[in-house]
């Protein structure tokens, strides 16, 4: 296989020195050459000294050449490609106690945020139990299923409670129902679901505010609202209603009617009265 081929992505230090370690150890492995790293090919045991020498060297290439530029100076001088490979960890590696709390911090200490990438961060958790793994202090599996579970956001917490803690649990001879493998997937299976659920929501909001964009108040008589949002205080329509007469009430007209026939009559009455006077 051609080296170009793998893809690997360089070692820049300490925070993806783990997952550099298990993919250039399996890339090794592929070409033939990973007894050259872990020690169990070596050149005192070699029955064609030029043939190991040679096979050493491409393995110490491999290694050069996918680490950063500002590493190389740590395997620049490097004979083997065990001894690079042995510097790179004693540089890169966390050791003692306290390399063993940082990524039991990480570990337990590690929340998703509401909306958080799901995927993303089941990622990191599993890769901080595999350097647990690798500092020699393994988690159970029961216990790496909980660590999970506690890290997920609040909104989760009805799909925990799907989950029976008893399934989580394995012992020495029955190992658990839901390992943390199985755990992921359903998580994840989960997620997508979730996702899919929200899409839907989002599509559903975009056609009814289309729709709500082309509908026209029957208060202002302008388009993009519904009269029940609509703030004008004024109705448009009510701006070019013409003004109605008033209604008079035909007692009202009745009794005017009268007053003034009473009038008319006291007037010519009077008016005889003067007369008469005269």
């Amino acid at each position: 296989m051609a080296d170009h081929v793998i893809k690997i992505e360089s070692l820049q230090g300490e925070h993806n020195y783990n997952a550099w370690r298990v993919q250039i150890s399996d890339y090794l492995n592929e070409l033939g050459l990973g007894g050259h790293i872990d020690g169990s090919t070596q050149l005192s045991t070699a029955t064609d000294a030029a043939a190991w020498r040679k096979s050493d060297a491409k393995a110490l290439r491999q290694i050069r050449m996918r680490v950063a530029k500002d590493i190389i100076v740590y395997v620049q001088d490097a004979s083997t490609a065990k001894e690079a490979w042995d510097t790179l960890a004693e540089t890169f590696r966390p050791a003692g106690a306290i390399g063993i709390v940082t990524v039991r911090r990480k570990l337990y200490r590690a929340q998703c945020p509401e909306g958080g990438d799901i995927e993303e961060h089941l990622r990191r958790m599993r890769e901080w139990n595999s350097e647990l793994n690798s500092l020699g202090q393994k988690l159970a599996d029961g216990d790496f299923s909980l660590t999970i579970l506690t890290s997920l956001p609040e909104s989760w917490d009805s799909f925990i409670r799907s989950i029976d803690v008893e399934d989580l649990q394995g012992t020495a001879l029955t190992p658990a129902r839901i390992s943390p493998a199985k755990l992921i997937a359903r998580i994840l299976q989960e997620n997508k679901r979730r996702e899919a659920r929200n899409q839907n929501d989002t599509d559903d909001s975009a056609v009814l505010l289309a729709h709500k964009s082309r509908a026209r108040c029957f208060r202002c008589d302008k388009r993009g609202h519904l009269a029940q949002d609509c703030n004008a205080k004024h109705p448009a329509k009510h701006k070019h209603r013409r003004k109605r007469p008033p209604i008079e009430d035909s007692s009202s007209s009745s009794s005017d009617s009268e007053t003034d026939g009473d009038n008319a009559a006291l007037v010519t009455d009077n008016m005889e009265f003067i007369g008469t006077v005269w």
